[in-house]
């Protein structure tokens, strides 16, 4: 989760909270992995463009631009588990 603007001012990891961000950190830890979490540049879960290629996080994840996985709460479908990459 993103933490909202506060009195503090936040850079990289420490600007989000929650149940992936610790386990991140906790994995990180122990297997001794360096990791940086960081928004989608068009702010997409993912979806199939007009063009046949995925946009958002599936996007990225899929071309390896910026990511090498991704997590969110977003809902594999049918038609998301049509993209290689997607899986549970």
């Amino acid at each position: 989760m993103y933490r909202p603007n506060g009195s503090d001012v936040l850079s990289g990891n420490d600007r989000f909270e929650g149940f992936v961000p610790d386990l991140l950190q906790a994995l990180s830890r122990r297997i001794g992995f360096r990791y940086e979490i960081s928004l989608v540049p068009d702010s997409k879960f993912g979806g199939e463009a007009y063009n046949g290629r995925w946009n958002g996080m599936i996007g990225q994840l899929i071309t390896r631009v910026r990511f090498d996985f991704t997590s969110s709460s977003y809902v594999v479908t049918d038609f998301k588990r049509s993209c290689p990459q997607c899986s549970l």
